[in-house]
């Protein structure tokens, strides 16, 4: 049993898709604050193009 044990810790096959999954996750809120943060100016883009649309 405590080979066992001792063979599960060492064994890391299974890390590389856990930082993988860090790495997306953090580009995904890094997207996801910078788009906020754009938010507004693209809104007033869309906003004069529909109104140059109207005229």
């Amino acid at each position: 049993m405590k080979a066992l044990l001792f063979r599960f810790c060492a064994d890391d096959r299974g890390t590389t898709a856990i930082e993988y999954a860090l790495i997306a996750g953090i580009i995904s809120i890094a997207i996801v604050g910078a788009l906020h943060q754009i938010a507004p100016a693209i809104e007033g883009n869309f906003t004069t193009a529909a109104d140059a649309l109207d005229q």
